[in-house]
Formats: structure tokens, C-alpha cells, sequence
């Protein structure tokens, strides 16, 4: 000791020092003597000594003046992350990878290094240039075994208590005083001292006073260290105790943690039991729009009564689940996304097999969401014509709203205004009694989104269309009114994005932006990335149109595209292909315009998209007129936009198409055929008169003398 000193002095005299001692906690006797002898060295010399501890440790320098005792937080998700990285040579991780690490390291810096350690080090990634990629399913990842020693040491120091802490582990990183005791039946004197020495040993903590203490393992892997040294006969043993004790003195668990049973009955192997609170905790996170939760319960479900024997009752429950599950899936994957559409074929499939007929609505209406989203347009008019007829003959109001919905919306697309708007507005009507109140009208047609804020946003759309932008705008708003009155999450979303077209059509590119990056929060949030392509494209328009970079804008655009088909969704992909070749012609990239606009003109023959067709044809004009300086041919193309709007009604996109055409007549001088083209469209209209398409169209005509 006294060479280490002496050195230590030299040394400091000639620089200053750093001196570190790690994991006092395992310090003996003799080396604590040591240490406290540098400690009173300190004073006066260039020293700096740092020493690390567990809470545990119990430090001799409470007292000392010239030491600093500091309590570490955990770290937070951003320095694991980047902790993963550098173990991982800087390299980018799968998020799925980064999620677990981060859940399971508990914010402690060691466990996250250990176990981004063994995920790389073993078969489940593949390492590329810059990143590493899952092979596969991600399991739950186990304790490395470099830690599972350390972890079981100090289990193992305390074997007299040992069995509490594994109970303790079979309940969960948490537990009530009262629901140990219904476990582990010894004296409450001796089980209150077998707790006190897992709080001593730094391996639990606790809140609040007896009865009702809790207590909280002190880190995610400590309690799986103890749930792992169980053989798993016992284990199950306890989980069913654990399950029964809960049902019998703590029923308010059950009503409102039904995963908590759900879970340890499935632990138990006891399916049938646990079946019931896993449909029911589906069911509630669905409710309040935790579609990931409810994901997760109902795939647990349908897991447990597929163990269960085939007989029509557990038949009808899966279709339940099923249904349940499949507004989910829609609302977390998107509309088209293969697995919702797996999960309602088989829903149907179930339906006809046992006959009923109910769910088979349901089931169907499911695939025509599908459909729908996937733009095929042709499928989803004949599904929805059968929808109507179903609930028609099953004489069910709620089916009745919904088939209505469907035909209203599909029709929107293929431009058939009137029909579209016969059928919303049925929708409409319906649903303004005072009964609906404020519930969403959901849960009967196991929809993801209430169907009076879709058919509102969709009238806006029409009434636009048909040449009323003031109606429109306040239907819109009257569809966003609604979706916070309920508070459904889903189906704010929904009005955030459909407004983000009608205001689009109108040309508020302020309005645009605003919307939009509320839609995209919205969905962030809550984990509905389906609609986050949507609102990309229109904010890289709506960027554009303010000026920002058009190769910014562009790319928005453009990954926009790319992440809605991901999600395999297609509807609107002909507007959307508009918006773009409109940004790049306005970009001087006229060739780019062109192949985005004949892009669009090829998938909307494909899939009869019509709503857009005059404002296609329009813009084919413009990038004639402003690119190849053809004249003759921009003439071709308002004209033929012109005519396309005519027959349609949709006087909106009328009124477009005549402007661009008088302004090439004026510029050609037949000045007096500009007006005669144009006056007569701009006075068919009402009201918007302060939108921008009806304020270039008077300035305009007041311009020709």
C-alpha cells in the first residue's frame, strides 16, 4: 500500500492523474482499507480518482469532504442505440433488433453491449456493407451467457430466499405484496424478511407501505435470470396459481388487465382459460386505436384456439378473432397488405363453412376494403353491389351503412359523381339521428374508421368535383368536427389526409402543409404509417408550390409513391402521378413530366381511375405547350380536358381546363373566342369565387378587352 501512495504522489506531481476502481461492490476488505487511504491523499494533489459501485455498496465516504457521491441514471433509448452501433462497428442495426436490445438492456449499458453482442454474433443476421439484416423472424432474444452467470451469482448468494424471487419472477417486473402472499403461503413476518433481503441485495425495489407495497425488480434481466432457473414443470405450476388467485381476490384485473391472465393461463398451457381474456384485451386495445397491442392479443388468441378441438362454437370464435385482428392489421399495415388480406379470406372461408351469414358481411366487407385500396376498382364495385344486397336481405341497418359506404366510395374513383354521391349521402342520412351520438359506429361492421367521417370527407370531395368549393370545404370540416369529437385516432387520420386533397383540388397550399403534417404526427403516433405515404406526396406538392428545392420536393414525391404501394395500397396512385409530373414540369423537367404523366394515363386505363381524368389531360397540354412548344397540341388536350369535364360534371376541373385554353387563345390572339370560352363556364358556379382557380378565371377575363 504504502509503494502505491508514494507512487501516486510522484506521479501527481509531475502530471495530473486519473485513477479508477471499478465494481466496488465486489471490493474486499483489505482493498477498501486501501482505497481509503487514497481517498485522504486527495486533498491538496492533482488526483482524480472515480469509483463505480452497484446501489448496494454501502460507501465509507458519506462523510469525506472531498468526495462527490453521484447516482447514475439509466441511459436513455438514444445512448443504447448508440452503443449498438458502436459495438456493432457502425454499422446500422434493424430496428426490430434495436427495440429488443433497448427493452431488455433496461437502459444499462453493459446488458445492451453483451446482448447487441450475441445478436450479431449469432445466425439471425446477415452482415451487408453498411448495415446488418435479419435473416428471418426475430425471436426473443435470451440472456447472453455472459451475463447469465453474473445474474445467477447473485441469485445464488441468497439461496434462502431464493424461491420468492422466483415467484416473484413467474408474476411479473412487478408485484403487489397482497398477490405474493396468496402465492408463497408462509408467515407474513417471514415473507416480509425474504423481500427485505431481495431489496437489501439490490435485486428489488419497493413503493408505498404495507398491505399494499409493490415492489419492482430492479432490471428486466435480473427477473428472466430467475423466471429461467425454474424448470419449466414448475414454472407452469405457478403461472396457473398465479392465474387462480388473481380470479379469485382480484377480479378488477380481469376487467381491466385481461392480458395479465391471459398471459400466465397461456403460460399454464391452459388455452381454453385463457382464450376468453386474450379475445377481450384484443377488444379494448382496439378500441382505443393500440392496434399494435391488439395485434399482439389476437395472434395470441387465434395461437390458443387452434389448439383447442374443431366444433362450431370455437369456429365462431375464430372468426371473431379474425375480424377483430383484421382492423387492426388494416389500420397498423394498410389496407391492401397481404396479411389482412389472408386474414379475411380466411374469415369468409370460416363464414360460409358454418354458415353465417352475420360475419360473412363482415368478412367481405373486409375484402373490399382490400380491393378497393389495391385500386382494383372493377372487383371492388361488383363487391360492394353484393354487400348491398346482403344487408339488404338481411335487413341490417348497420351492414346497410357500411355497403352504402363502399359503393359511395369505390364509385368516387371511376368518376361517377352522381351515383357516388346517391350513395354517401344515404350514409349521411342514416346517421344523423340522435342516437349515434357521440360513439363511433365501428364495432358493428368491425371497421377502421367511422363511417359518417368517410362519407363526410368523401361529399366534400364530390361537391367540389360538381363545382361547390365553399360546400366542400365545409363538409370537410365537418368530417374533421366529427373525428375529434369522437376522439378515434384512426379516424382523425383519415379526415386529416382526405382534406389534404380537397384542399389540394382547391389550391390552399398553406392549408395543405398544415394538414398534412398533422396527418403524418397522427400517425406516427399511433403507429398508422399506412397514411404517412399519403401525406408525403402531398407535402413535396404543397413544398414545391412554396418554392423549396424542386429535387426535395421531388424526391418527397416520389418516396411518397414508393412507401404508399409498400403498403400495398394503389388507390389514387393516377392523382398522385399527376401531382408529381406537375411538380417536375413546373421544374423544367419536361421530359420526366411527360413519362409521370403517361404513367398515370396507363394505370388509370388499367384500373378505370377517372375522377382525375379532365386535370390529366389538362396538364398533358400544359407540358406541350411550356415544353415542346407545341401550341396546336396543348390546344388538343384542353379541349379534349374540357370535354372529359363536361361529361363528367365536374365543372371544377371544367373551369381549370378553360382557363389553360383561353390563356393559349389570348396568347395566339383570339382574344374573343378566349372569352367565349371561358365566361360561360365561370358562370355556372355560385360561391367560391375566392379560391384560386376562380380568381385567375375572373382575372382573366377582366384582362380581355
Amino acid at each position: 500500500m504504502d509503494s502505491m501512495l508514494r507512487i501516486l504522489r510522484e506521479r501527481s506531481e509531475k502530471q495530473p492523474l486519473l485513477f479508477v476502481v471499478e465494481d466496488l461492490h465486489w471490493i474486499d476488505p483489505t482493498s477498501l482499507e486501501t482505497l481509503k487511504e487514497v481517498a485522504n491523499e486527495l486533498k491538496g494533489r492533482k488526483i482524480f480518482a472515480l469509483f463505480t459501485s452497484r446501489p448496494e455498496f454501502e460507501s465509507p465516504w458519506d462523510d469525506h469532504p472531498d468526495v462527490r457521491t453521484l447516482d447514475l441514471d439509466r441511459l436513455t433509448p438514444k445512448k443504447i442505440r448508440s452503443i449498438c452501433k458502436r459495438v456493432a462497428r457502425g454499422k446500422d442495426l434493424p430496428e426490430e433488433v434495436l427495440e429488443q436490445i433497448n427493452e431488455r438492456a433496461d437502459g444499462i449499458a453493459l446488458f445492451a453491449e453483451e446482448l447487441t453482442k450475441m445478436v450479431i454474433g449469432s445466425a439471425l443476421l446477415e452482415e451487408r456493407d453498411d448495415r446488418f439484416e435479419l435473416l428471418g423472424p426475430l425471436p426473443e432474444l435470451a440472456i447472453p451467457s455472459t451475463l447469465q452467470d453474473s445474474l445467477m451469482a447473485r441469485l445464488d448468494k441468497l439461496s434462502t430466499v431464493k424461491e420468492v424471487a422466483q415467484i416473484a419472477a413467474v408474476i411479473g417486473r412487478s408485484f403487489s405484496y397482497d398477490l405474493m402472499r396468496q402465492i408463497f403461503l408462509v408467515e407474513d413476518s417471514v415473507l416480509r424478511h425474504s423481500l427485505d433481503q431481495l431489496v437489501e441485495a439490490g435485486l428489488l425495489s419497493h413503493e408505498e407501505e404495507l398491505p399494499e407495497t409493490r415492489y419492482f425488480f430492479s432490471h428486466a434481466l435480473i427477473q428472466e435470470a430467475a423466471y429461467q432457473s425454474l424448470v419449466k414443470t414448475r414454472r407452469r405450476r405457478y403461472h396457473l396459481q398465479i392465474a387462480e388467485a388473481i380470479e379469485e381476490n382480484f377480479p378488477e384485473v380481469g376487467e381491466f388487465e385481461p392480458e395479465v391472465l391471459a398471459f400466465h393461463y397461456a403460460k399454464a398451457r391452459e388455452s381454453s382459460r385463457a382464450l376468453p381474456y386474450l379475445r377481450t384485451a384484443g377488444d379494448r386495445a382496439s378500441e382505443r386505436s393500440s392496434h399494435k397491442e391488439a395485434i399482439v392479443h389476437y395472434r395470441r388468441a387465434l395461437e390458443a384456439i387452434r389448439k383447442l378441438p374443431h366444433n362450431q362454437q370455437n369456429w365462431q370464435t375464430e372468426i371473431e378473432l379474425l375480424l377483430g385482428l383484421g382492423v387492426s392489421l388494416t389500420a397498423i399495415l394498410g389496407y391492401g397488405a397481404e396479411e389482412v388480406h389472408r386474414t379475411y379470406s380466411r374469415a369468409r372461408d370460416l363464414c360460409e363453412q358454418v354458415g353465417n351469414m352475420g360475419k360473412l358481411f363482415q368478412a367481405r366487407y373486409g375484402l373490399w376494403r382490400l380491393r378497393m385500396l389495391r385500386a382494383e376498382y372493377d372487383i371492388a364495385t361488383r363487391q360492394g353491389e353484393e354487400l348491398l344486397e346482403l344487408a339488404e336481405r338481411q335487413e341490417n341497418d348497420a351492414f346497410l351503412i357500411a355497403a352504402h359506404r363502399a359503393l359511395g366510395s369505390t364509385l368516387f374513383y371511376r368518376g361517377r359523381w352522381d351515383s357516388a354521391r346517391e350513395q354517401v349521402e344515404t350514409v349521411i342520412t342514416m346517421t344523423s339521428g340522435p342516437e349515434f351520438g357521440d360513439e363511433t359506429l365501428i364495432r358493428d361492421i368491425y371497421d377502421v374508421v367511422d363511417p359518417r367521417v368517410t362519407c363526410y370527407s368523401y361529399r366534400a370531395w364530390i361537391l367540389w368535383m360538381q363545382g361547390y368549393p365553399d360546400q366542400g370545404r365545409k363538409e370537410s370540416e365537418r368530417a374533421l368536427a366529427l373525428a375529434d369529437q369522437l376522439d378515434h385516432p384512426f379516424s382523425q387520420a383519415l379526415a386529416r389526409s382526405f382534406a389534404t386533397w380537397l384542399h389540394q383540388f382547391i389550391g390552399d397550399i398553406e392549408k395543405v402543409l398544415e394538414l398534412s403534417n398533422d396527418a403524418i404526427s397522427l400517425s406516427n403516433q399511433y403507429g398508422f404509417t399506412f397514411w404517412v405515404g399519403w401525406g408525403k406526396v402531398l407535402q413535396g406538392w404543397a413544398e414545391a408550390q412554396e418554392g423549396a428545392s424542386a429535387e426535395n420536393s421531388i424526391a418527397k414525391i416520389e418516396d411518397g409513391l414508393a412507401f404508399w404501394r409498400d403498403k400495398g395500397s394503389d388507390l389514387g396512385r393516377g392523382y398522385f402521378l399527376s401531382l408529381l409530373a406537375e411538380t417536375q414540369m413546373n421544374a423544367g423537367d419536361h421530359t420526366k413530366a411527360l413519362d409521370s404523366i403517361a404513367e398515370s394515363q396507363s394505370f388509370a386505363d388499367q384500373r378505370d381511375e377517372r375522377y382525375w381524368e379532365a386535370e390529366r389531360l389538362r396538364l398533358r397540354g400544359e407540358i406541350s405547350k411550356v415544353g415542346d412548344q407545341d401550341r396546336g397540341q396543348a390546344e388538343t388536350y384542353f379541349r379534349e380536358a374540357m370535354e372529359t369535364a363536361r361529361a363528367q360534371k365536374t365543372l371544377s376541373l371544367h373551369l381549370r381546363a378553360a382557363v389553360s385554353l383561353a390563356r393559349l387563345l389570348i396568347e395566339s390572339e383570339r382574344a374573343p373566342e378566349a372569352r367565349s370560352t371561358l365566361e360561360p363556364v365561370y358562370q355556372s358556379f355560385t360561391e367560391g369565387f375566392d379560391t384560386p382557380d376562380l380568381v385567375a378565371a375572373r382575372q382573366l377575363l377582366d384582362s380581355i378587352d
